[in-house]
């Protein structure tokens, strides 16, 4: 049986090794991808579009460089992407807003590895809580 696919994308190359490490420790029935940049992000998962596996879960930071977190989770929610999580280091009710929009969440830095998991866990909670309210 093909895992789920979830992303991973981090522009801090040491921070995204962490956070991978603790998501492949936390959540072993995803297959984790990560991306230092949007643009790798989006290859790679067109990549793995190729061999008709979907994609289950985003977590992106919003400052990656060539692009921002927000941008690119739009992009891949617009594909099909259902749970989508956005870590930023900057306050901002737009942020928020704007994320809330697209159904995501966002997680402020800093945070200790466990918010990261326990964040993550309630955003796949809620999506598959709204999933079953829509009797899909």
């Amino acid at each position: 049986m093909t895992k789920p696919i979830a992303l991973l994308v981090d522009d801090v190359s040491d921070l995204l090794s962490v956070m991978a490490e603790v998501f492949e420790h936390s959540f072993p029935e995803f297959e984790l991808i990560t991306a230092t940049s949007a643009l790798a992000a989006e290859r790679a998962i067109q990549e793995r579009a190729s061999d008709g596996v979907s994609l289950a879960l985003v977590v992106t930071d919003q400052s990656l460089g060539d692009r921002t977190g927000l941008e690119l989770l739009q992009d891949l929610q617009r594909h099909g992407a259902p749970v989508l999580v956005l870590i930023s280091g900057r306050a901002s009710e737009d942020l928020v807003c704007d994320a809330a929009k697209i159904g995501a969440t966002v997680l402020w830095k800093p945070f200790r590895m466990s918010a990261f998991v326990d964040h993550v866990r309630g955003a796949l909670r809620d999506a598959s809580s709204a999933h079953r309210s829509q009797g899909t």
